[in-house]
């Protein structure tokens, strides 16, 4: 549990296991206890032994042997005293941390308990707030009734539908407003963005990912104000189609907004790479001297040509050429329907679809 004072989580966790440590140091400290003690009883009934096969014989109690095995017996007694201090003092040292752990878990419980109840309390404040809300809503309602209770039912009808017609023109007024206000805003990017055209150049992008590559975000932001940058994602057909666009991703640059003025880029383009050699490239329309020697090239992708096999299209771009044309196709369902219908649109005359950029 948390809030509140309390017992720290990762302290009991500590005491735990020094009392885990402490309890395997007793059973070690145990078991040696126990293997000095059969040792003792060994040497002790060794010690019989010699002194009952010796005990006429008064010189065997002062041989070399009995008296290296009685100094032995009293060495491993020593010993057997201290092992018993140093279990007795690990108990004591365990029994200390054992009352400790409790009283740290006696604690984190009390605070748990605590936090428990000022969660519930807290609750019960929410759950008071509420009621009184309600309370003062309906008292309110009640209070606006009774002032209502002069006027007659036609009269108060009125003003209702009055009141809820002009709420709604009101809301109808500021969307149009707003409209207003998005249209003026748009028209302005337009105007801007058709003058920087015609003056110069625009670089278009198209690609077939649905998201801006780093490389062309760093372009566009370094030739603000100086070259317009677009870009087309998700293989947009319809937008390629104008500029003869078949292979994406590829980078264009219409000058001064004519689709028949166009140069492409001819480098490697990768979703990351870096944008040095395009932002050299874009520099290089600056002035606008690239693009006055630009020569014309006629695009064909909104002319349609009996001659053109339609078939190796993809459904996308065979869309984009029956919208351009605006050739009717509402119960086109296969790739073949396509087909069919430009196929006699180009028989019947087909033409040049208007193109703007």
């Amino acid at each position: 549990g948390g809030g509140g004072g309390g017992a720290d989580p990762v302290e009991i966790l500590r005491l735990e296991g020094l009392v885990a440590e402490l309890k395997g140091r007793v059973d070690h400290a145990g078991k040696q206890l126990d293997e000095q003690m059969n040792v003792n009883a060994k040497l002790k009934s060794e010690a019989n032994k010699l002194r009952d096969a010796a005990e006429d014989d008064s010189r065997v109690s002062a041989s070399k042997p009995y008296q290296a095995l009685r100094q032995q017996l009293a060495s491993a007694t020593e010993d057997a005293k201290r092992f018993k201090d140093a279990v007795a003092s690990l108990q004591r040292e365990g029994e200390g941390l054992r009352a400790e752990l409790r009283h740290a878990s006696l604690a984190a419980s009390k605070a748990e308990s605590e936090y428990r109840r000022a969660q519930l309390a807290e609750q019960r404040v929410v759950d008071v707030e509420k009621r009184l809300d309600a309370v003062s809503r309906e008292r309110d309602d009640v209070a606006f009734k009774l002032s209502q209770t002069s006027e007659s039912a036609s009269r108060k009808k009125l003003n209702e539908e009055r009141a809820t017609l002009l709420e709604k023109l009101q809301k109808e007024n500021a969307e149009l407003r707003a409209e207003a206000t998005k249209a003026r805003s748009m028209r302005k990017d337009v105007d801007d963005a058709k003058k920087a055209a015609a003056d110069g150049v625009c670089l278009v992008f198209f690609s077939a990912d649905t998201e801006t590559p780093a490389w062309l975000k760093v372009l566009a932001h370094a030739k603000k104000g100086k070259v317009p940058v677009a870009e087309a994602r998700a293989r947009n057909e319809a937008l390629g189609l104008p500029l003869d666009v078949s292979v994406f991703p590829t980078l264009i640059a219409a000058c001064g907004g004519d689709v028949d003025r166009t140069i492409t880029y001819d480098g490697e383009i990768t979703q990351d790479m870096t944008p040095s050699a395009v932002t050299e490239w874009a520099s290089s329309f600056e002035g606008g001297k690239k693009c006055k020697d630009a020569p014309k090239n006629p695009k064909t992708g909104m002319t349609l040509d009996a001659s053109i096999d339609y078939s190796k299209m993809r459904v996308s771009k065979l869309r984009a050429i029956l919208t351009a044309h605006g050739i009717p196709c509402s119960l086109c369902a296969e790739k073949g329907d396509f087909v069919k219908a430009i196929a006699e649109a180009a028989a019947a005359g087909g033409g040049r679809a208007k193109q703007e950029l």
